[in-house]
């Protein structure tokens, strides 16, 4: 019920029920994750990244609570950190494509397109019938696009050696 208070904006009622299923139940790890979400999505970054925290001293190998972190620090920029927690993320649930997507939309950003490529290329087939996948890929060929016609493009531009020339010099 919490979840689905959070995912209709009453965020104060998702915060209280969280709060009180973690009274009752202190180990339960996707109660620390859904409040560092909700808190997340009101900007109260500190506080998410407590709850986040929380969760995982508890369950230091929750793959969903490490994307969640890299998805906090994404938003604070502070893209190191965020790459870091993708992959641990990728690390503890590889079978789960959200870290995978935002890493490689991370990378894009960052213009590490050549990184992104090469990840992208090892999972493209893995989850086909995942929305955020298809988009993805959709994107990816895309670029791939753009960086083969800006190759060809490049190729164009230079100058042609002209070996009459540098034969007489």
């Amino acid at each position: 019920m919490a979840q689905v208070y959070a995912k209709t904006g009453l965020y104060k009622k998702s915060i209280t029920l969280f709060s009180d299923y973690l009274k009752l139940y202190p180990d339960f790890v996707p109660a620390y994750n859904g409040l560092g979400l909700v808190y997340m999505k009101i900007g109260r970054f500190k506080d998410a990244e407590i709850y986040f925290t929380q969760g995982l001293k508890k369950a230091p190998k929750y793959g969903a609570i490490y994307n969640n972190l890299g998805l906090l620090y994404e938003t604070k920029k502070d893209y190191k950190k965020a790459l870091k927690n993708y992959n641990l993320s990728i690390k503890y649930s590889p079978e789960k494509p959200e870290a995978w997507n935002n890493k490689i939309l991370l990378l894009l950003k960052l213009k590490r397109y050549g990184e992104a490529i090469k990840i992208w290329k090892q999972i493209e087939n893995r989850w086909p019938d995942n929305n955020e996948m298809k988009s993805l890929d959709t994107h990816m060929k895309n670029i791939m696009d753009i960086i083969k016609w800006s190759e060809k493009q490049n190729k164009k531009e230079l100058p042609k050696n002209n070996d009459k020339k540098t034969a007489k010099t």
